[in-house]
């Protein structure tokens, strides 16, 4: 019963369905579309396979692992269905050294601190990043390390606010202060 509950929040077909029932145990077919899973077992096993034979545990793992492939392919394409769906980017602080050149020749490496949107899948910069002196405003509809779609639309004004206002007070603390020649 569980399986057939996780079946109807997933569109899949009844192949798809007799594979994670070949792999898992888990029941997601009954009554005239058990056949399904019937013949598919039959075809993976390469011969007849009769019910009372469902009942040995030899049996039953070598049918888990003759349909593993199929079901890792089920597996992919779900994850990848999944991520055509948009989801909402978070906003992150990070911290990072930057190596600062000053004019009268000296230098020093500083810690500071920015911000930047990115995926909530998979961590990778996605858009709207915040550096001390520059706020580059490229915003991608993809994740490109994982392919995950991006909803912009989804952030509200008062989280854009937020995020616009910490950036002011991040860049005023990382703000670069020229010196002079004495190094005052």
């Amino acid at each position: 019963m569980y399986g057939m509950r996780i079946a109807e929040r997933i569109e899949m077909t009844n192949r798809e369905k007799a594979i994670i029932m070949a792999h898992t145990g888990i029941c997601m077919l009954e009554g005239e579309n058990f056949d399904t899973y019937h013949r598919y077992i039959q075809e993976i096993m390469g011969r007849p396979v009769y019910t009372h034979e469902l009942a040995e545990k030899s049996v039953m793992d070598e049918i888990a692992e003759k349909s593993r492939t199929d079901f890792l392919s089920i597996c992919k394409k779900q994850e990848a269905d999944s991520r055509m769906e948009g989801v909402t980017p978070v906003f992150r602080e990070r911290e990072s050294v930057m190596a600062v050149d000053y004019a009268d020749g000296t230098g020093e490496a500083k810690k500071i601190k920015y911000a930047d949107w990115l995926c909530p899948s998979c961590g990778w910069f996605v858009g709207e990043r915040y550096l001390p002196r520059m706020h580059s405003q490229q915003k991608s509809d993809y994740c490109s390390r994982c392919g995950q779609a991006i909803d912009w639309t989804k952030i509200t004004k008062e989280e854009w606010d937020t995020a616009k206002k910490r950036m002011e007070e991040l860049n005023a603390k990382n703000s670069f202060q020229h010196r002079n020649q004495k190094g005052v």
